[in-house]
């Protein structure tokens, strides 16, 4: 029996609902793949599905639909840049204060 593969293709991908643990099964040519995962001789399906979803969270897929489930103005878009950006500057900040109290 030859080794079946799990592919994420990119059609499955149209929103978080409907990606979110859809899985389909391939045959055919991985060329436009985003994701493979082969599953080896004897090795139990959840195992290869742990790997898949360690891949799919790796490349920020998941992240990715999120991100582009809805649509943002220009301005919204920059608003919240700015706003991430305030709050990991807020963040190293906190880091530099600890760091300092306790003299390292």
């Amino acid at each position: 029996m030859r080794p079946a593969a799990i592919f994420l293709k990119p059609d499955t991908i149209s929103s978080p609902r409907h990606a979110v643990g859809r899985l389909r099964r391939v045959t055919s040519s991985p060329e436009n793949a985003l994701i493979l995962v082969n599953v080896r001789e004897s090795e139990p399906f959840e195992k290869a599905l742990r790997r898949f979803r360690r891949k799919v969270e790796r490349e920020g897929i998941r992240k990715d639909i999120k991100k582009n489930s809805f649509y943002l103005k220009p301005g919204e878009k920059r608003r919240l840049k700015q706003r991430l950006a305030e709050k990991r500057r807020r963040k190293a900040l906190r880091r530099a204060m600890k760091k300092a109290q306790t003299g390292r």
